[in-house]
């Protein structure tokens, strides 16, 4: 499994900082190319989940420095509180995107694997969601049965 997790690292992608640490005004985070378009692609897996119990279609994506949840998936989660958090998300075809919230311990889950994540909010159109690689070493060693 660690063989499958290094190759997921790629060297060459920005990486955003932790969102804690960072004024809003100097926030940068980045989006990879896969994320914003939907083409296939590796350093991705894209998954069938269910976000706050509503069915979703997310993306893992290693070239992501945050995870991020459409503007359409969070405008269904109404119940959860939007923190006004304004960052620009830079994309790696060169576009920005502005993200303008964060939606804060949002339950996600996976077949019977269940997260909480935090997500800032972004107009996406091919995914629900966007995962960033950082929680999955939350849980390393990864053991598959």
């Amino acid at each position: 499994m660690e063989i499958l997790w290094d190759s997921f690292v790629d060297d060459d992608c920005p990486l955003g900082s932790e969102t804690q640490s960072v004024p809003d005004e100097q926030l940068c985070l980045a989006l990879s190319k896969v994320a914003s378009s939907g083409s296939p692609a590796s350093h991705t897996i894209r998954f069938q989940a269910v976000i706050a119990g509503i069915p979703a279609i997310i993306l893992i994506d290693s070239g992501s420095s945050s995870s991020f949840l459409s503007s359409t998936m969070a405008a269904k989660l109404f119940w959860i509180q939007a923190i006004h958090q304004s960052s620009q998300v830079q994309v790696a075809h060169g576009g920005l995107l502005h993200s303008p919230a964060v939606l804060q311990s949002v339950e996600w889950s996976i077949d019977q694997c269940n997260f909480c994540s935090d997500f800032g909010v972004l107009e996406l159109s091919a995914f629900d969601a966007i995962i960033d690689t950082d929680w999955l070493a939350t849980f390393s060693p990864m053991h598959i049965d």
